[in-house]
C-alpha cells in the first residue's frame, strides 16, 4: 500500500513552533528526539518538514485533562 503526502500534510519548524508554542530549536530538538516525525527535502541543505499527524499525535500525548476528568 502506498501513501502519498501532499503539501498539506507537512509543516515547517517555524509552523509548528507557533502551533504549539515552542522555540524553533526545541522543535528541532523534538525532531532529532523522536518525538515529531519530519522528512528533510532533497538536496544537500534541504528543508524539514514535519508531519502535520504527528504535531496532533503530539498534542494529544500531551494534553492536560480537567481535574474531574483525570480520575
Amino acid at each position: 500500500m502506498t501513501t502519498t503526502t501532499t503539501d498539506d500534510d507537512l509543516l515547517t519548524i517555524r509552523e509548528v513552533s507557533e502551533k504549539i508554542r515552542r522555540h524553533r530549536v526545541t522543535v528541532s530538538r523534538m525532531i532529532r528526539d523522536g518525538e515529531l516525525r519530519a522528512v528533510r527535502g532533497k538536496g544537500r541543505n534541504g528543508r524539514v518538514f514535519i508531519y502535520a499527524d504527528s504535531v496532533a499525535d503530539y498534542l494529544k500525548r500531551n494534553e492536560v485533562l480537567p481535574l474531574s476528568e483525570a480520575d
